[in-house]
């Protein structure tokens, strides 16, 4: 499969991002089938370094064809989303997430790890850019400490990624492959146990395309080069 091709470049005094490699725990490529409902969607990772957590869809996932991931997850922006039986991120530790994203309207949660009432986690596309959130408690009221970089491009894929240093504290965001915001969370979330969802957060629904999201947990993804188009 040829790269999907990258957004315009941006300023050069910003930084790459480069993939951690190691302790790689879960990678769902969202590729499972040609049509109908994603009821079902592998972790192809899990298997092999960690539990498998395989996802379960609603009637809004579906599977997409014909487009730079082929297949790839459809959500409707309703009542579309996957979501696994348990956690994949232990949040009170260093952690990294990434994926592809193809967002049609502003507003919807890429990806979203539950608390006991409030998400632990969520990145979404805000209308200022695209917007980490980590739970500055147990995941049980609404608190978060919040980073925003980039600009969310509707009809457009765009590669994310997330991460969290617990060492340091600090939360990181990067829109395709460039170092865009950081801020601190200097109280890892402790409380957010619940499932990993893809598509929702528990308020804000994502309308759109999703593909191959991967989840690292104890590495958090650091610059490590001035980025040089």
């Amino acid at each position: 499969m040829n790269s999907p091709p990258k957004s315009p470049r941006p300023a050069t005094n910003r930084k790459r991002a480069c993939a951690p490699k190691n302790r790689q725990s879960h990678t769902w490529p969202l590729d499972d089938a040609q049509t109908g409902t994603a009821a079902t969607a592998a972790d192809t990772t899990g298997a092999v370094n960690a539990t498998a957590l395989p996802l379960t869809g609603t009637s809004g996932a579906t599977w997409h064809t014909g487009d730079v991931f082929s297949p790839d997850v459809q959500l409707d922006g309703k009542t579309g989303y996957l979501t696994t039986s348990s956690k994949a991120l232990d949040l009170t530790g260093s952690f990294t997430l990434d994926a592809w994203v193809n967002p049609t309207a502003l507003g919807g949660a890429v990806l979203a790890q539950n608390g006991s009432a409030d998400a632990g986690l969520t990145l979404y596309a805000g209308s200022n850019g695209w917007v980490f959130a980590l739970n500055t408690g147990a995941g049980t009221a609404n608190s978060y400490d919040t980073i925003t970089g980039g600009t969310v491009q509707l009809s457009a894929w765009t590669h994310l990624t997330v991460s969290y240093d617990t060492g340091n504290h600090v939360m990181s965001l990067y829109v395709d492959d460039v170092y865009v915001a950081n801020g601190n969370h200097t109280a890892p979330t402790t409380g957010a146990t619940g499932d990993f969802v893809i598509g929702y957060d528990g308020t804000r629904s994502f309308t759109g395309q999703i593909a191959q999201v991967q989840a690292w947990n104890g590495t958090a993804l650091s610059p490590v080069q001035p980025y040089t188009p």
